[in-house]
């Protein structure tokens, strides 16, 4: 065995050389990833009540905006974004306070009611070729609840 592990090495090492490099490829085009920034502030009213998810012990709430630079793009570069491009979502927690962060969607929160029952709020985003919406879902224990406070977005689209 010890003989066959030997041949083994010894052959891996023989031919695992690397030869000479090849020539370098062609640069890739200049500027050819674009990116485009947008923040949206969504107020408690904003949100649209959708009811009971699929979920029983689950309510959510929509919020649908067009970004700006949407009306920006033809439609073959929007479908060109939507096939082959990305549009990342983030949430500001702490907006405008010492120690602000930005966590990218989905952002799940987790806590104990008063009573020791759990609380879970799901917020998370989708978008189309016309438009982007933000969610939030809110279940468990605290699925009465509703958006209380101003929650700010930021959306990433690369393409």
């Amino acid at each position: 065995m010890k003989k066959l592990f030997l041949l083994l090495m010894v052959v891996i090492a023989m031919t695992a050389c690397e030869g000479p490099m090849g020539p370098q490829g062609v640069p890739g085009e200049a500027g050819s990833l674009l990116t485009k920034v947008e923040y949206f502030t969504v107020k408690p009213s904003d949100w649209e009540f959708m009811g009971p998810s699929d979920n029983p012990n689950e309510v959510y709430y929509r919020y649908t905006v067009t970004p700006k630079f949407y009306s920006e793009l033809g439609d073959k570069e929007l479908e060109w974004l939507y096939n082959d491009g990305a549009i990342h979502a983030y949430l500001f927690r702490n907006f405008d306070q010492n120690g602000e962060t930005q966590t990218p969607l989905p952002y799940v929160l987790n806590w104990a009611d008063n009573n020791n029952k759990l609380c879970i709020e799901t917020v998370y985003s989708d978008y189309t070729m016309q438009d982007v919406a933000f969610y939030i879902a809110y279940s468990g224990a605290n699925q009465d609840s509703s958006p209380t406070q101003d929650m700010h977005f930021r959306i990433v689209a690369n393409w």
